[in-house]
């Protein structure tokens, strides 16, 4: 029971029950994620890990479309993006300047969880400026969500991270 609770899920037909069950608690996490995972997805991988205990969770779908669909998918969240990262992983991200947690590339096929400088991660949560974070602010628990898309491969990531 221990290690299926800890364990990652990579089983795409689990896919949307994950969503209902695991991320009942907050549906604003995982509202852009598509339901159900469009016919013409191509490639299509998953990732998600559970929470277990004070640990964080993510959850992650991978796949590509035709190039047209993909544009659109990208003017779409442009405009729903609070700011937006090129390539690299989380530990990078949130350590530059005015920087945020996003996520790992879970979804990468490989055990390297950076994304290529062809994907822009885009973050749809608020931007804390250095100035309005509170007095010793670490990112200890949190939460962020978004979509990365690499129009070169025509390619995109939806994510959500708690910890």
């Amino acid at each position: 029971m221990f290690i299926s609770s800890t364990s990652e899920v990579t089983d795409i037909k689990k896919y949307e029950q994950i969503l209902d069950d695991y991320w009942d608690f907050n549906k604003n996490l995982v509202a852009h994620f598509p339901r159900p995972i469009p016919p013409e997805a191509n490639d299509v991988k998953f990732s998600f890990l559970p929470p277990f205990m004070q640990g964080g969770a993510h959850i992650q779908l991978r796949y590509s479309l035709p190039s047209d669909t993909i544009s659109d998918l990208y003017n779409r969240y442009s405009e729903k993006k609070t700011r937006s990262f090129i390539g690299g992983d989380t530990n990078e991200h949130m350590n530059m300047k005015e920087g945020m947690p996003t996520t790992f590339f879970y979804t990468s096929g490989s055990d390297n969880l950076e994304f290529p400088d062809d994907f822009e991660i885009m973050v749809f949560d608020e931007v804390l400026k250095e100035e309005d974070r509170p007095e010793g602010h670490n990112w200890n628990h949190g939460h962020s969500h978004g979509v990365a898309i690499s129009r070169t491969r025509n390619e995109i990531v939806y994510w959500a991270e708690s910890w």
